[in-house]
């Protein structure tokens, strides 16, 4: 039904008697396509998309091409190299696009492979014995660790000891944790016996998005070495990550074609912590990458995910393969078009589905709610956790760190970190994007920048650069922020 609705929303761009403009990019023959009503996220057309071009009129033959490159009002096409030749005198064209299914495919794929009592356990398997306390350190790097976290790692660690496993399931809200526990975690069964005495564990660690698996890579390459820590990525990405996530990746980078390559099974074989998303972890599975090579799946983010894509990395598990799952169903949700598979529960993440089984039911102890917040003020703590979160969040956040803002000039209330600014600007395109950025916005955003920057605490700057970030809606508005930052030697603000 997603699929189907996905398919609905392409037909809206569904073209009759339009013309196609050829011309020469390099060796190769693109056509360009007048298209209106392009945005970002609206569904949008994206490069790589198929198009199928047909001459008005015709029924027996269609041109197959590809989007390479989307503007505002117009795409790029690549299309058959018999198209020229063959619709040589023919001026109009209809013009239907289509997405690329491997993501479906890849879904489906899961389901199918996927052994669905290693997901969902038997309510009558018995669960974890009581943990042992720790042989090593928690602190394993910059992270210490409050008691719910401390058994969030024991209890993953314990996974390994069950004869019949169950996925050890993480709660946590924004700024519990649940990242540096996972951290931890990983630490620890690299550090630990775990695993066969005859080969020590190998952990494939997935999360939903590109930018929380280099999160991981960041944090984890304090302790873990470049020969140890593989960082996995699709091959459409080319050079532009971090140095130190780049330490992690550069053994699969193909200066040739200058694409990420997949890499071999003996590569795989070589490092003891593969780090990838849920989507790339289908590559590990299509490359043969055998079920037993890993004996630990941490997963962050599941409740981000819809059920059938958090089921990717599992094609990988067997009975004796402990599963770690980490999210926060609170936060955003699985992104469903389709009305009918909303109704009929795709929207409902795989975290929250085993939550409510009545194994976690009657055994607590397969699961744990982080409830500490070590990033938010208590003032802007208090609101989302009576609303979402049944009032059980704590305040945990350095006091003189969360209030050091709390004098700031332009704030209307002191001692409320939080303020809105309106602005009166205009939403605008460029001929080369789809997406929207308004030149106002921007312009106070960066006069907010300079105003933080420029307050003080007992005569020090409270604020660094790098202390600030910024979020906009489209990309547009993000590299139009930066440019105005450059041109007032502002730089590393993440925007």
């Amino acid at each position: 039904m997603q699929e189907a609705q996905q398919k609905k929303n392409f037909r809206r761009y569904d073209l009759a008697g339009v013309n196609l403009h050829a011309s020469k990019e390099g060796d190769e023959l693109w056509h360009k396509l007048m298209v209106g009503g392009l945005a970002e996220r609206r569904p949008s057309v994206l490069k790589g998309d198929s198009v199928y071009v047909w001459v008005p009129g015709t029924t027996d033959v269609e041109y197959e091409g590809f989007v390479q490159e989307v503007l505002r009002d117009a795409t790029w096409l690549q299309l058959n190299p018999c198209f020229q030749d063959a619709t040589r005198g023919v001026t109009e064209f209809n013009v239907r696009f289509s997405f690329s299914r491997i993501q479906f495919r890849r879904m489906h794929t899961a389901i199918d492979n996927v052994d669905l009592s290693l997901v969902w356990p038997d309510h009558q398997l018995p669960v974890a014995p009581s943990a042992p306390p720790l042989e090593r350190s928690v602190s394993i790097g910059d992270w210490a660790l409050n008691a719910d976290q401390r058994v969030c790692v024991e209890r993953s660690l314990v996974l390994a000891t069950l004869p019949r496993k169950h996925p050890f399931l993480i709660r946590g809200a924004f700024g519990t944790g649940k990242t540096s526990t996972l951290c931890n975690v990983v630490l620890q069964l690299l550090h630990s016996s775990a695993g066969t005495a005859a080969e020590p564990c190998r952990i494939l660690l997935c999360t939903e998005c590109n930018a929380a698996a280099d999160l991981y890579v960041t944090l984890l390459a304090k302790v873990v070495a470049p020969s140890e820590m593989l960082r996995s990525y699709q091959a459409h990405r080319t050079r532009g990550q971090s140095t130190s996530v780049w330490e992690y990746c550069k053994a699969l980078y193909d200066q040739t074609r200058n694409i990420m390559r997949a890499p071999t099974i003996e590569e795989l074989l070589g490092y003891r912590l593969i780090i990838c998303t849920f989507d790339h972890s289908a590559v590990l599975w299509g490359i043969g990458c055998p079920t037993t090579m890993f004996t630990h799946i941490v997963m962050d983010e599941v409740a981000n995910a819809l059920e059938p894509r958090a089921l990717i990395p599992l094609q990988l598990a067997i009975p004796s393969t402990s599963i770690v799952m980490a999210g926060d169903d609170k936060q955003i949700a699985p992104q469903v078009q389709s009305p009918s598979a909303r109704h009929h529960g795709l929207k409902q993440s795989m975290l929250v589905r085993l939550v409510g089984l009545d194994f976690y039911q009657k055994h607590p102890e397969t699961f744990i709610e982080l409830k500490t917040n070590y990033r938010s003020h208590p003032k802007l703590l208090d609101l989302p956790s009576r609303i979402f979160y049944n009032g059980n969040l704590v305040a945990g956040a350095d006091v003189r760190a969360c209030s050091s803002l709390c004098q700031w000039e332009r704030l209307p209330v002191k001692g409320l970190p939080l303020m809105f600014v309106g602005v009166e600007g205009k939403d605008e395109q460029t001929a080369d994007s789809p997406g929207f950025l308004n030149k106002h916005e921007a312009a106070q955003i960066v006069t907010l920048i300079q105003s933080l920057l420029l307050h003080k605490l007992d005569g020090k700057p409270v604020v660094t650069p790098s202390d600030i970030a910024v979020v906009a809606a489209f990309h547009k508005q993000t590299l139009l922020i930066r440019n105005l930052l450059r041109k007032k030697q502002i730089f590393d603000v993440d925007v």
